[in-house]
């Protein structure tokens, strides 16, 4: 046969290779997307398996779920004209006019309050997001749950000022439990935003100004017994990576099945395609199968004291930043950013803490210091400093301050 005469069956050859090819590779996605679907509705058991019940910071637990009554508190916020600029005013008011402005703002928002009682009461504090929703799902927003925060310091001010400790002591703690629940929420911006707010900036500036010379040793102690109970309620480390995975691919699967195709792809190019049989539903199915395994090692990776579990964050952040998916790149969030965020704010929590404890006379042991250098203590007349130094330009220095 003469090599003219057997270029056509070279060619038939080749191309019944790369339909061959094409169809392998389209099973394969196939068989990656199955496995997807399997691997979301093993998250969506563990989400749902992990126990949400906690027990109130005050009075009695009702057999009750928390977050119906915080959505009533937080719908009752928005139906009031509320600012940063009121809201930070109204925790910060310390002559006679800005009280008055303070007292204005809190009959507005009163029924708030009330809400905010009952679900820091309730024993079920499931997070309400529905992951079927993907990234359209309804999630909490930081300046209503910092606007909460800082209206419960002005209303303990308030309370104080007629002389009621224990009411003042109380809000406080259903506005800490509120912070702790959704602290623990399976998606990551949720979580850091309640962390965050377990010993808000004003708090802070509350009692370095000597606030917590306003309240008798039995009104201090009934806060500490529930700032304990509080913080022993929390896990050790984070549980939103997982969430976060989950979130992705019910995403992924709503826009699939609405218009057959994905719409955020144009955030990525195509060059590393091929590896997906060039179709992003393989990239995605991949990154979820996988995705799951390296969220489950993030979890793992908050054992251990802080120093250690930011670097292990910080070596799996640059793990999924070298992945071949390229889906990973935008995906995974920045884990070691917040992974410092979080112990950062528990380490607040702890020194709250710890300085209460002191003020009261009672054994405690000195808290951890995030940063690695340790923690400082004055302890005088003059008030209580517990305190640790930032070890890199970007942190800022941890203190508690009961001041005189």
């Amino acid at each position: 046969m003469s090599p003219k005469r057997a270029i056509p069956h070279i060619v038939v050859a080749a191309f019944t290779c790369v339909v061959v090819t094409g169809v392998v590779v389209r099973q394969n996605v196939e068989r990656d997307w199955r496995a997807m679907l399997t691997t979301l509705e093993e998250l969506r058991a563990e989400r749902l398996g992990r126990s949400d019940v906690r027990e109130a910071l005050h009075g009695a637990t009702s057999d009750d779920r928390a977050w119906p009554h915080y959505e009533r508190a937080l719908a009752a916020l928005r139906s009031v004209e509320v600012t940063n600029d009121r809201s930070h005013a109204a925790a910060r008011a310390r002559t006679e006019a800005e009280r008055k402005e303070r007292d204005a703002l809190l009959a507005d928002v009163d029924a708030m309050f009330a809400h905010l009682t009952r679900g820091a009461q309730a024993r079920d504090a499931r997070s309400p997001v529905r992951f079927e929703d993907g990234a359209s799902a309804d999630i909490q927003r930081l300046a209503e749950i910092r606007w909460t925060s800082e209206l419960s310091v002005a209303r303990a001010m308030q309370l104080l000022e007629s002389g009621d400790e224990l009411g003042a002591v109380h809000g406080r703690l259903d506005a800490q439990q509120l912070a702790r629940d959704l602290g623990v929420s399976p998606v990551l911006i949720e979580e850091m935003i309640g962390l965050s707010q377990l010993v808000p900036e004003a708090t802070v500036e509350w009692l370095a100004d000597g606030g917590a010379n306003d309240m008798s040793a039995s009104s201090l102690g009934v806060w500490l017994d529930g700032l304990d109970a509080l913080r022993a309620s929390l896990p050790d480390g984070s549980r939103a990576m997982v969430g976060e995975v989950e979130m992705f691919g019910r995403e992924i699967t709503r826009q699939v099945e609405a218009s057959g195709r994905l719409e955020w792809k144009g955030f990525l190019d195509d060059a590393s395609l091929w590896r997906y049989g060039f179709t992003w539903r393989g990239a995605a199915a991949d990154y979820v199968v996988r995705g799951a395994d390296f969220a489950r090692e993030v979890e793992r990776a908050y054992v251990g004291e802080p120093m250690r579990v930011l670097a292990r964050l910080g070596a799996l952040e640059q793990e999924a930043e070298s992945d071949l998916n390229p889906i990973y790149k935008v995906a995974v969030p920045k884990i070691s950013s917040a992974g410092r965020s979080r112990i950062w704010n528990l380490a607040l929590l702890d020194f709250l803490r710890h300085a209460l404890a002191l003020r009261l006379a009672r054994p405690s042991d000195l808290p951890v210091d995030p940063f690695g250098f340790g923690v400082e203590v004055e302890h005088d007349g003059a008030g209580i400093r517990v305190w640790a130094k930032a070890h890199e330009r970007r942190q800022h220095e941890i203190e508690i301050n009961l001041g005189a």
